[in-house]
């Protein structure tokens, strides 16, 4: 070869070398990135890599057929096996030596038996009864075990008379006595084989009837009845019970009641029942029942009166009347022989000293009208209850018995219809010190030498059209707290021989939340500290009001801080409430606009507008670090890692997504050729040259 061809050789060589390399590279990065194929699974993987012993038990020729138990298969290793390796034990469980059955013993020959009559823990209430069993069939007899002493193993121990033999089915029981017994049975053959002892059946012989019950409750004369008791009756075997009850105590051969007898309960587990009866006359009987059908005689009747108790129509509870009387009504209840008549009982605070006075009235049905008088100016606290008065007491012993029993206490109320709506004056006044203005309310702080007055006037209205009062009291007070003050010309002597005005006050306020004067206890400064309506026994607001009648109001609800105050007296009162109108005494925090920030349209991540975080004077890393600004460089590098950062530009590109693999193909492909072209050119001027 001449040296032009072996130049050309040389460098067709090192191309193809050069395109194989790219060739080599493009098919490495395939392999590396083709995702595995799941349904390949190698030749070695697929091998059972667990040694199989060869070494496996050969069933002897002449051994019985297989046993194909699968509860054997489930066995688990015994012996060697059981102190193996896992090895040994998948090797096992692959290869499972054959099971073979046992040879039958004499004692399993037969079928087993099931009893059947009498069942496991019943009763019978008689000495001959039958015990049955699944019958084998002819050439079969059976044999049976018996004792009086519960068993503790599967199989009787020690039976009666040595057990029954050769017995057929069923087979009869006669004369026993009242005890508990445990039997079983097995079949058996004239060869003396038998088969396997049932299981052991627990039966109770009892023919002894339960002792009588006792009625309890009730009996006699009772205003209701919603439950009825008795004595418990004593039996070997667990007892129930039956009650009726009839309207007379005629009874029938088996000591029943024949006249309009009801069963309300029966098979009754304990000595009690729920149930009612109605309003009149009742008679009652129980009796029990044990567990073998034994029955005891019927109680005798016992005789109960349901008088029932009057229940109250009209006034309703917690009604509030405007007129000088009241009508009632009732409903009536039953009595022995009839109701003579029904008292009425109605309480009144007369002397307005803060409990009600009662009265009594007979009334002969069950209405009444103006049974009960006030005064037109009367406003106070009212009540009514009712009961009946029979023809017949319910006892001979005592006189007072023909009372029944009161009905429930109904409370109601009656104001003042005359009562005056009160106007109040604009503006606040003071009278002594004055309390301290805040932001938070009024502050009453003490001790004083003066008292801390806080007034408002009004124009007209009474202390009978002032309602609703209430007052608020900020968190954090201490000590002797601010009270609710109303000013009265009473009009009336309150017991200083003159008439003038009189201060109303609240009394033991809590010390911080809304306080409600209009339902709390209040007491009057003309009032003796002792007497009714005075400091030391204060009054409800009507029954306090009701001393002074036709009284005029001289102050709406205003405020006042004793002088007696200790020096950590101290609250803050926010509001006041009443009829009179509502004042509020905190000043609303002002509320300054929201500072807003210019938006720079040209800056990038950075601005925005204010409300968003970016308002100026905001606290907070949102609002105090600007957005950082990024670049175009900076928008490549970050979808590497941190710790592997991209070398170039090319491989940048390729981190962004690309798929480079089919230009190493392409490139070496090209090189391929033009190491080709090459050789061939060169071969084609080496021949050209060597022609003559």
């Amino acid at each position: 070869m001449n040296t032009p061809v072996r130049a050309a050789a040389s460098i067709f060589t090192t191309i193809a070398i050069i395109a194989t390399s790219f060739l080599g590279a493009a098919a490495a990065q395939a392999d590396s990135a083709a995702p595995a194929d799941p349904a390949y699974v190698s030749p070695v993987d697929a091998q059972d890599p667990t040694p199989v012993d060869e070494a496996q038990p050969v069933a002897p020729a002449d051994a019985p057929d297989v046993v194909d138990d699968p509860a054997a298969l489930a066995e688990e290793p015994t012996g060697d096996e059981a102190t193996g390796t896992p090895e040994d034990f998948r090797s096992a469980a692959r290869f499972v030596s054959p099971t073979y059955a046992p040879a039958p013993t004499s004692q399993e020959l037969l079928p087993a038996v099931s009893p059947i009559a009498p069942a496991n823990n019943s009763y019978i209430a008689a000495h001959d009864f039958d015990m049955s069993w699944t019958n084998l069939g002819t050439g079969i007899y059976y044999q049976i075990y018996s004792t009086t002493i519960e068993p503790t193993t599967p199989i009787i121990q020690s039976p009666i008379n040595g057990g029954l033999d050769h017995l057929a089915d069923p087979y009869s029981i006669v004369g026993v006595p009242d005890a508990t017994y445990w039997w079983q049975v097995r079949a058996k053959n004239a060869d003396g084989d038998t088969g396997p002892w049932s299981s052991i059946v627990k039966v109770t012989v009892d023919t002894v009837k339960p002792t009588n019950p006792l009625p309890l409750t009730p009996g006699g004369w009772t205003v209701s009845s919603d439950e009825f008791t008795w004595t418990a009756s004593t039996d070997a075997s667990p007892v129930t019970y039956e009650v009726v009850t009839g309207d007379h105590p005629n009874l029938d051969a088996d000591g029943r009641m024949t006249t309009n007898p009801v069963s309300i309960g029966s098979g009754i587990v304990g000595t009690s029942l729920m149930s009612s009866l109605p309003t009149g006359p009742k008679f009652w009987q129980v009796r029990a029942t044990d567990a073998a059908g034994n029955k005891s005689a019927w109680s005798a009747p016992y005789g109960t009166q349901i008088i029932g108790v009057p229940a109250i129509a009209a006034p309703l509870d917690g009604a509030v009347l405007t007129g000088t009387s009241v009508a009632g009504s009732w409903t009536g209840v039953f009595g022995i022989l009839g109701v003579a008549s029904y008292q009425v009982e109605y309480g009144i605070d007369s002397d307005h000293d803060g409990s009600l006075e009662h009265s009594l009235i007979s009334v002969p049905g069950t209405q009444l009208n103006r049974v009960q008088r006030f005064p037109a100016n009367y406003t106070g606290p009212l009540s009514m209850r009712v009961r009946a008065v029979y023809n017949l007491g319910f006892s001979p012993h005592d006189a007072s018995s023909n009372l029944g029993p009161w009905s429930a206490l109904v409370s109601y109320s009656r104001i003042n219809p005359l009562a005056q709506v009160c106007v109040p004056v604009a503006g606040w006044s003071t009278e002594d010190r004055a309390p301290v203005t805040t932001a938070a309310g009024l502050l009453f702080d003490g001790p004083h030498s003066e008292a801390v007055d806080y007034y408002q006037r009004v124009s007209a209205g009474n202390a009978q059209g002032l309602n609703g009062m209430t007052y608020t009291i900020a968190p954090g007070a201490t000590g002797y707290g601010a009270q609710l003050v109303v000013e009265v010309n009473p009009n009336a002597d309150l017991g200083h021989g003159e008439v003038t005005y009189t201060t109303l006050s609240t009394s033991g306020n809590p010390s911080s939340g809304i306080v409600d004067a209009q339902n709390g206890l209040w007491y009057a400064s003309r009032i003796d500290y002792n007497a009714p309506g005075g400091q030391g026994h204060p009054l409800s607001w009507s029954s306090l009001i009701a001393l002074m009648p036709n009284n005029t109001l001289l102050s709406a609800p205003s405020l006042h801080l004793q002088t007696a105050s200790l020096a950590d007296s101290h609250s803050v009162v926010t509001s006041v409430s009443s009829s009179c109108g509502t004042t509020d005494f905190t000043t609303p925090a002002a509320v300054s606009p929201a500072a807003t920030s210019p938006v720079d349209p040209g800056a990038r991540g950075g601005g925005g507008t204010a409300g968003a975080g970016g308002a100026r004077g905001t606290t907070g890393a949102a609002a105090s670090s600007p957005a950082p600004t990024v670049n175009d460089e900076q928008l490549v590098t970050e979808a590497f890692p941190v710790d592997d950062p991209p070398s170039s530009p090319k491989l940048a590109v390729a981190a962004a997504g690309f798929d480079l693999s089919w230009l190493v193909w392409v490139i070496g492909a090209l090189l391929l050729l033009l190491a080709l072209i090459w050789f061939l050119r060169f071969r084609r001027s080496s021949s050209a040259s060597q022609t003559p």
